[in-house]
This record gives C-alpha cells, sequence and structure tokens, in this order.
C-alpha cells in the first residue's frame, strides 16, 4: 500500500495522545514521532552508504580473485578514486588494466603502486609481453636483473613470457636473475673447494682404509657438508662455507671423540685448500693451534694432511689420509 503520513491512524495512543511540536521550514509544528522516525530514515541512509563504500573493496577483492577483470577494474578505479594511498589497490588496478589489454593505463597506475625498482620493473615486463613490445619485454627484464629482482618461480610461471622464452635475450636476463636469487652457484669463489665435493674412500695409505667420507654441495652452492665416517667406528661432521666479508673459507668440525676444529683460510699457489685455526679438546679442555690442508692430484685423488701445534711455531702430524673416488 502507498505510504501514509496520515500517523494518527496508525500510530499507538501512547505516542499521540500529548504531541510535542516541531518547527518547520514553514513555521509549522511537525509532531515528535515524524521527527523521530526521519532521523531513523536518514541514519538508516548513512548506514547504508557506508556500508556500500566497504563492500567495494570486498566486491574488488572477489572479481579479482574471480578474474572477472572488467568488473575489478572498475571497482578498483572507485577505490583509487577515492584513496589514491592505497597501494595495493592501484597494483591491482594495474594488474586488471593489463588483463584487459589497456597496457599504457596500466603502465601509469603501476607507477602509483609503491613497488621497489626491481619488481615495478619486472611488473612492467608483464605489460610490455601482454603488448607483444619484444623490445620492451627485454629491456625491461634487464631493469629488473640488474635491479636485484629474484623471483625465478614467478619468472618461470609467467605464461606472458612464453613466445620470449627462447630467445638469448630473454635468456641472459633469466641467468641474471637466478645469480640473484642464487649468487653462491655462480660465483668462482664459492667454487673453490668443488674438488673436494664427492664420495670418497679414505686411505691412511694404500693398503690401510681409514674410513669413508661424504662430502655434499647443498643450499645451492653456498655450503659444503662433510660425513665421516670410520672404519672403527669413529664419526664427525663439518660444515664449510665461503665467507665474502673476509674473502674466507671456514670450517667448523664436530666429532664424537669430543673435539672440535675450526679453521679458515683459502687456496694457496699449488692449487691447495690451506685453512688454519684452532683444535679444541672438551674432555681435558684444552686448545691447539691446527692446520688442515687439502691438496688435488694429478691422479684425481686428494691429499687431505692435518697438523697440530702447541706453540705455534713447531708442527706435528695429526693425520694424512688419500681420498680415493667410491666405486
Amino acid at each position: 500500500m502507498p505510504f501514509s503520513w496520515d500517523f494518527d491512524q496508525s500510530m499507538p495512543e501512547r505516542l499521540i495522545e500529548k504531541p510535542v511540536r516541531a518547527k518547520t521550514r514553514a513555521g509549522k509544528k511537525m509532531p515528535t514521532t515524524i521527527a523521530m522516525l526521519l532521523s531513523v530514515a536518514l541514519g538508516f541512509a548513512t548506514a547504508t552508504a557506508v556500508v556500500t563504500e566497504a563492500d567495494l573493496q570486498t566486491k574488488a577483492d572477489d572479481a579479482y580473485a574471480a578474474e572477472q577483470w572488467q568488473a575489478a577494474a572498475d571497482a578498483y578505479a572507485s577505490l583509487v578514486t577515492e584513496d589514491s594511498e592505497n597501494t595495493q589497490n592501484w597494483y591491482r588496478y594495474a594488474a586488471t588494466l593489463r588483463e584487459l589489454g589497456r597496457s599504457e593505463e596500466a603502465l601509469v597506475a603501476l607507477d602509483k603502486a609503491g613497488l621497489p625498482p626491481g619488481q615495478l620493473a619486472y611488473e612492467q615486463t608483464r605489460i610490455y609481453a601482454g603488448a607483444r613490445e619484444a623490445d620492451q619485454v627485454f629491456a625491461h627484464l634487464d631493469v629488473a636483473a640488474m635491479a636485484g629482482f629474484s623471483n625465478l618461480t614467478a619468472l618461470s610461471a609467467e605464461p606472458l613470457f612464453a613466445d620470449y622464452r627462447e630467445d638469448p635475450r630473454f635468456e641472459e636476463a633469466a641467468a641474471a636473475i637466478r645469480t640473484n636469487r642464487f649468487p653462491c652457484e655462480q660465483t668462482e669463489s664459492h667454487a673453490q673447494f668443488d674438488f673436494w665435493v664427492g664420495s670418497w674412500d679414505v686411505y691412511m695409505n694404500p693398503r690401510q682404509l681409514a674410513g669413508h667420507n661424504v662430502i655434499e654441495k647443498t643450499e645451492k652452492g653456498c655450503l659444503i657438508t662433510e660425513h665421516w665416517t670410520g672404519v672403527q667406528g669413529s664419526s664427525g661432521r663439518s660444515i664449510n662455507y665461503y665467507d665474502p666479508q673476509q674473502d674466507q673459507w671456514v670450517q667448523i668440525w664436530v666429532a664424537a671423540g669430543g673435539y672440535m676444529i675450526d679453521i679458515r683460510g683459502g687456496l694457496i699457489d699449488d692449487g691447495s685448500m690451506q685453512l688454519s685455526g684452532y683444535i679444541y679438546y672438551y674432555p681435558n679442555a684444552t686448545r691447539a693451534d691446527f692446520r688442515g690442508t687439502w691438496t688435488p692430484l694429478e691422479d684425481g685423488r686428494v691429499r687431505q694432511f692435518f697438523e697440530q701445534s702447541t706453540d705455534g711455531v713447531n708442527w706435528s702430524p695429526w693425520f694424512e689420509g688419500f681420498y680415493q673416488r667410491s666405486e
């Protein structure tokens, strides 16, 4: 039925028994009950407006997740107009514009997304890939790599790059990005101890087997681990890594026999790895100077020679072993 202002017919008697009247624009008085209902109506309208504004973010995010690009673009356009400081919304607005093929607008929106330089250049690369501007793709991917971009997962999974992956320019940039992600794989310094990596039988002389040692390069080239098992039941482990700040190799060894070794150094003139430091014996709490030398031999074996000194001048042999690769 149509709305009626005839409140005297619809309101309970207690509300109309002694009405207090308010002035209207015409100077006439309005029953308090009418003023109250108008106030409630205005309050409801205000609350509805606030909820609608809040719901717009949800609408934008839901459309984005569902890849409903036009609906998402419309919603994010409204959101960034209302709040130009919301970088997440600018980023998603740029992404929706990219998906819609509106590359120029996407680039403008992306500039307001507050991304670090490497990520910004990568996202620009995606936009140019969608627009099929090959020269810009390679140029911006180079910029991304030089700025430190390192997200190999994103680079490998991006379907927009399908037509560019076999191009030498793309491969070169991708290699630089991999170096950003896994730098130890690429530097010469981290490869200096590679001659020791492998599975070995270790002999004290040609007929006396001392034990087995497995040397593994792990953590994408940043760490070398040692797993020693002696024929008499001894065991020990070491970690070995290159410290770029000190320009030194470091070995930390711990053995079940109750001693630890901490030695540092690098390659010497004959190509051997020589590390010096100390050995500490737990049982009697004593410490001595210690030196280890690993020398690659022409026949493929590796000689390991350890020495100990109590005065730092006079050295005595501690262990000598010859590594032969296990069959």
